[in-house]
């Protein structure tokens, strides 16, 4: 079973340790580097993805006040545990959390663009193209 769990002392060394492949390293800030934002950024909700309650991935998301909408702004999976299913059932497990706030329909990712196989992801999980770009990044939106 798949779970979102937060960052504590007992999950924090396996989720810093979390490496991606060196092809991946360019397209996400570190673990490390996503946890400090959180404490500087309180919107910021750093989680850890876990299969069976053991850390096989990170996730970062947050509430965009501006926009009234939530953005995940990392979502990585350590490279042994890719291709698995996991970060499919990991957004589907934020999902369904998010979408019981009535204040909030839509939630934004991004990707760089020569990042295919997470666009193609996020495309079947329903997420469509938002025309913008920010950061050298393709935004998209899914509304729920």
């Amino acid at each position: 079973m798949v779970t979102l769990e937060p960052i504590t002392q007992q999950n924090f060394k396996a989720v810093i340790a979390m490496e991606l492949e060196e092809s991946q390293k360019s397209y996400v800030q570190t673990n490390e580097y996503s946890i400090a934002q959180s404490y500087i950024y309180p919107e910021f909700r750093p989680m850890a993805i876990c299969k069976d309650g053991t850390p096989v991935g990170f996730l970062l998301w947050c509430i965009d006040t501006d926009e009234d909408a939530y953005w995940i702004y990392r979502l990585m999976l350590h490279k042994t545990e890719q291709h698995k299913g996991y970060g499919t059932r990991a957004l589907s497990v934020l999902m369904d959390m998010l979408k019981g706030d009535p204040d909030r329909r839509c939630i934004y990712i991004s990707a760089f663009p020569d990042n295919e196989v997470a666009l193609t992801a996020y495309r079947k999980f329903g997420f469509v193209d938002d025309g913008r770009e920010i950061n050298g990044e393709t935004v998209l939106r899914y509304d729920f």
